[in-house]
């Protein structure tokens, strides 16, 4: 939450992925959306996002590294 004397970044956060072989995806997202509850057993969140695939590299079912840069949505 911004500090009502700071302006907010209108920049919105991106999702950029790491592929499983570490590689970076090329494409990043800003079009998102967080699961609240951790795993238990894996300590991790589900996030989901849009990337442009127009080359096919993602696949259904694929997993994925997701990094999320800037300020919080």
């Amino acid at each position: 939450m911004a500090n009502d004397n700071e302006p907010e970044d209108p920049t919105p956060p991106t999702a950029s992925l790491t592929l499983s072989n570490g590689k970076k995806y090329d494409e990043t997202s800003t079009s998102y959306q967080f699961d609240r509850e951790v795993s238990d057993s894996t300590g991790t969140i589900t996030v989901k996002a849009l990337f442009n695939n127009a080359d096919g590299v993602l696949l259904p079912g694929m997993f994925a590294r997701v990094t999320m840069e800037g300020p919080p949505p």
